[in-house]
């Protein structure tokens, strides 16, 4: 899926039954304010896990904060009302399910898809990084687009899962930037494809021209999250120089006979870990 490493794929298939988690979560799902989460959860019916990024799986160490990061798929059926779908694809609703129930999962990318009704752009990426706590940061989607749009559009790269991860922000939000600029009729596009997409063509409801797509919380820009992205990069770099420069230093300690230089290259070797740990808490900050 989206192009992403055959060894990704998780051995054998697995998915989240719905009604499972439903019944795990049941104090979440009993929440009045969580009634189309629940409402959507029924209606995917089971979420598949497609690919699983760690270092046992792909060629990205660990980073500092972002340890894995899961692909799933959650497809819709196609037997649901206009004014259904309406509902259920909001992005207040689909942003609530993803916090709500997948919270556990710290650092993933659900792909939601919806049927064929809706025309070849059927897919959404819903990025989620639930270990920030922030509504802003937390999660991330971008616009309806194709399968082939979408694996285009997206790359793995990093030295670790940590810039990977933050790469992937920065692809989600230059989609959803160039779908902000057509849906405002920059550069002469016209936009009644894009809104007309948004109905199935099987039904004409007048009820489903209120739908919107992109309420919920502003995102940070495409330029701020780039810079971000540029700094992580530097960071993890100069991590992994210190980090090769604490282990030589300890393989010196073991072997220094003499106190006073035996306690000099344990000073530099803490200095170089505070400076670790400090790259660290920078880099968290920056997810």
């Amino acid at each position: 899926m989206l192009g992403f490493p055959e060894s990704t794929k998780p051995q054998s298939a697995f998915s989240f039954n719905v009604e499972q988690l439903l019944q795990y979560k049941a104090d979440t799902a009993y929440k009045q304010s969580n009634t189309l989460a629940v409402e959507l959860l029924k209606a995917i019916g089971s979420i598949n896990l497609e690919h699983v990024l760690n270092p046992e799986m792909s060629d990205f160490d660990a980073g500092d904060t972002v340890k894995n990061i899961s692909v799933f798929s959650l497809e819709l059926p196609n037997n649901l009302t206009a004014s259904k779908y309406q509902q259920l694809l909001r992005a207040s609703t689909v942003s609530t399910m993803l916090s709500e129930f997948f919270d556990g999962i710290s650092h993933a990318l659900f792909v939601l898809i919806r049927p064929d009704a809706f025309g070849p752009k059927n897919m959404q990426l819903w990025l989620s990084n639930l270990a920030a706590h922030d509504s802003t940061t937390g999660v991330q989607h971008t616009d309806w687009y194709t399968e082939a749009e979408l694996t285009a559009a997206l790359s793995l790269k990093g030295d670790d899962l940590d810039v990977v991860f933050a790469n992937l922000r920065f692809q989600v939000t230059t989609l959803q930037a160039q779908s902000n600029s057509t849906a405002n009729g920059e550069n002469g596009i016209n936009t009644n494809s894009t809104t007309k997409s948004l109905k199935p063509k099987y039904e004409d409801n007048d009820d489903y021209d209120d739908y919107d797509d992109n309420d919920e919380v502003e995102e940070e820009d495409e330029e701020t999250i780039s810079l971000k992205i540029a700094q992580m990069e530097s960071l993890v770099k100069e991590r992994m120089k210190l980090q090769k420069e604490v282990n030589r230093l300890k393989s010196r300690e073991r072997y220094e006979s003499q106190f006073n230089r035996r306690c000099a290259l344990k000073n530099e070797r803490d200095k170089k870990q505070q400076r670790i740990a400090a790259i660290n808490n920078i880099i968290q900050s920056l997810m």
